[in-house]
């Protein structure tokens, strides 16, 4: 409604874009945010990215400024305004019962039957998911550093602070409303404002600072489910990893035949 209301007033210039500010692209099932140029043309990136993927600022300045409808100016408003409200409505709510589940001695009297059921099996060693994530945390500061990402072993570090810091609020509502707050704005926000003219170093922000928590509250979701279906937790870890490891390398390879 918002939207309509700014188009008919052509508030920001409104009625000089589409009214849903989306244009499908070359794949009929691919329909993506629209980007425009100065002449309300879909904006040709090409143009203003040099050969090493930086910004050319003069070519930017010659060619046009990035322009987008209120539809996205919008969304992404209410994007930062959700992302605010999730934090204070789970601290205010939800803080005591957060601290105390976060000890390291776990109160087994409040199981369910399920989770009793599951006690019948040997659980997984927390040194498996230590390993795990130093051994991940340590490849990826090579990847952004060996690679010319542009992404400084500090600004890793940076990143994945973002993730640690929502996982808990965004998942303690997604639990209550099976809607999940996404940190691609924040994410986009951060890295732009302290790597402007990178977007390699852009889109690895959004990667780890969004996709990490993504990630990790769909791994909170299956081995959920695998309490509910009484999978041995061990066993669940297995087939995460080794499910993990297929997918990338099958996504990796599918990226790679699209570029060839």
């Amino acid at each position: 409604m918002v939207a309509g209301i700014l188009y008919a007033t052509n508030h920001w210039y409104s009625q000089y874009f589409p009214i849903g500010s989306y244009l499908p692209s070359s794949k009929p099932a691919d329909v993506r945010p629209a980007i425009y140029d100065n002449t309300v043309s879909r904006y040709d990136i090409s143009k203003i990215v040099t050969e090493d993927a930086t910004l050319d600022e003069a070519a930017y300045k010659k060619y046009s400024p990035l322009i987008q409808g209120p539809r996205i100016a919008l969304a992404y408003a209410l994007s930062f305004a959700s992302i605010s409200c999730v934090l204070v409505h789970v601290t205010l709510n939800d803080g005591k019962m957060l601290v105390s589940r976060m000890r390291f001695r776990r109160n087994t009297d409040q199981d369910d039957p399920n989770m009793q059921a599951m006690r019948n099996y040997d659980e997984a060693p927390e040194w498996w998911y230590q390993v795990m994530f130093v051994t991940l945390f340590a490849v990826s500061i090579v990847v952004c550093v060996v690679w010319p990402t542009y992404l400084p072993w500090w600004g890793f570090i940076i990143t994945m602070l973002i993730p640690i810091i929502f996982i808990l609020p965004i998942g303690t509502i997604q639990a209550r409303t099976n809607q999940q707050i996404g940190l691609n704005v924040i994410t986009e926000f951060v890295a732009g404002y302290i790597w402007p003219g990178k977007p390699v170093a852009n889109t690895l922000v959004k990667i780890y600072g969004y996709m990490a928590m993504y990630k990790g509250l769909l791994f909170v979701q299956d081995l959920k489910m695998g309490v509910y279906l009484k999978v041995p937790p061990k066993a669940m870890f297995r087939f995460q990893v080794i499910g993990s490891f297929i997918s990338n390398f099958t996504a990796l390879g599918v990226s790679s035949s699209d570029v060839d």
